[in-house]
């Protein structure tokens, strides 16, 4: 392990989530790299999610547990809470891919970065697949997870999420940093495990069209549109095929697509 020893704040947003928002806080208080501050935003549950926050509040630096403007409007309300020099945002649906992720990362947020960020695991209810995060010069492709990002905290505060973005405002976010000549680093590391039935997996053919007005603020590169049609085919087709064969072949083909087109 490096010397460097930068303080981390970990933020997670939550609402509703007592299924899964246990699995998140472990993932987190279990952290081999111990200069963390852990922080909840939740939105007002009603389903025990605040219970089971209460549980562990004494490994949590703040929470609170309040009504707000959505997902992005809780994550900018856990940046400006937050002292770490970077930040990560870990919602209630996904946790740290294993317990030395942040110390396997860490030697690489020394400040000259604004976002350092690695791969990431996709996972289903009975799928689970790496996903290997393109370089920056390929953000238009809109693969990064704020998962498995590092984002410098003054670099956050400047840029902040678009509440008006209403389900990829972390891309817009992105793109903001990239497209502004801030600096990027792609770590070779697994760093999140993220459930992609969550909002924007439920959200999926809007995600995919916000995606593409978000980027084209930013890049006009004639083979975006191209890509564009290609996403929302593949989406079809994967919904085509859930519907019409037995769920494990199903899987395997989604594994297979995984594994040739990203």
């Amino acid at each position: 392990m490096t010397d460097f020893n930068p303080k981390l704040s970990i933020i997670t947003v939550s609402y509703n989530s007592a299924k899964t928002i246990e699995k998140t806080i472990l993932s987190v208080i279990n952290q081999t790299y111990k200069n963390i501050e852990y922080i909840i935003i939740d939105g007002s549950s009603t389903d025990g999610t605040v219970d089971i926050i209460k549980k562990y509040q004494d490994r949590i630096s703040y929470w609170v547990s309040e009504k707000d403007g959505g997902i992005y409007d809780a994550m900018n309300k856990g940046t400006s809470i937050a002292h770490g020099e970077y930040l990560n945002f870990m919602n209630s649906d996904d946790y740290f891919f294993s317990n030395s992720a942040l110390e396997e990362s860490v030697e690489f947020l020394n400040g000259e970065y604004d976002i350092v960020y690695g791969n990431m695991e996709l996972r289903d209810d009975s799928f689970k697949q790496i996903r290997n995060i393109p370089s920056p010069k390929y953000l238009w492709m809109g693969h990064m997870s704020h998962q498995s990002s590092f984002i410098k905290r003054s670099t956050m505060l400047k840029y902040k999420y678009n509440t008006s973005n209403r389900i990829v405002a972390d891309y817009e976010f992105f793109l903001n940093v990239y497209y502004n000549d801030g600096k990027l680093l792609k770590i070779d590391k697994t760093i999140s495990s993220f459930y992609s039935n969550g909002f924007s997996g439920q959200n999926i053919k809007q995600s995919i069209e916000d995606w593409y007005k978000t980027v084209r603020q930013f890049n006009h590169n004639p083979i975006i549109p191209i890509y564009y049609f290609y996403r929302k085919i593949k989406i079809i087709l994967i919904f085509l095929l859930k519907k019409i064969i037995k769920p494990k072949l199903y899987y395997r083909i989604k594994k297979y697509t995984w594994d040739v087109f990203n």
